[in-house]
């Protein structure tokens, strides 16, 4: 089980963001999703790619109500998602039944990240170190990081949460490349 101090040491530079008891809604019933969200928390950003909502504290929504919002329609497979924020061009949900994470956009459709959200947290996790050992982070050899940030997750992954792969591979990848061309090294 995750705890703040999990989350506050892979995650240094970034706000603990908890949600609220009150404010999980229904249909987000898994156990240690609810336990993650409430106790643990979660990093509230990593180089404004991976950003969670600043609402979420208070209030989760669906992805049926986040995409009314914008007057759009959210892709298939996604009703049974919960958004809590966004990773790079796409939302990122948890599924309320599973736990499950994936990034969500009308484009790509959904696409899976991890099968619970502390394996989510911890191959993130994982990046985010690989992001705070590099030498000088104002001149990063971006292919070079991005190629070792993919292998790790790889790894990770293969060790954390065999049953997201392969399919994994390519939501991660576009996280990847994301973080690894932010304006915000």
């Amino acid at each position: 089980m995750l705890t703040p101090e999990d989350i506050t040491g892979w995650f240094p530079d970034a706000e603990l963001v908890r949600v609220h008891p009150e404010a999980v809604p229904d249909g987000l019933d898994d156990p240690a999703t609810r336990a993650v969200l409430t106790d643990a928390g979660l990093p509230g950003n990593l180089l404004d790619v991976v950003e969670i909502n600043p609402d979420l504290p208070e209030r989760i929504e669906t992805m049926d109500d986040v995409y009314r919002h914008y007057d759009d329609t959210p892709p298939p497979g996604s009703a049974a998602l919960f958004e809590l924020g966004h990773a790079g061009g796409s939302l990122l949900g948890v599924d309320g039944t599973t736990g499950a994470v994936s990034q969500v956009s009308g484009q790509t459709g959904v696409r899976l990240l991890a099968t619970s959200l502390e394996a989510f947290l911890r191959i993130l996790g994982a990046v985010s170190q690989r992001i705070s050992d590099e030498d000088d982070p104002h001149d990063v050899d971006v292919e070079r990081f991005a190629a070792a940030a993919r292998a790790e997750v790889r790894e990770r992954l293969a060790e954390i949460d065999p049953g997201a792969l392969p399919e994994a591979t390519v939501a991660w990848d576009d996280v990847i490349g994301d973080l690894a061309t932010s304006d915000e090294w």
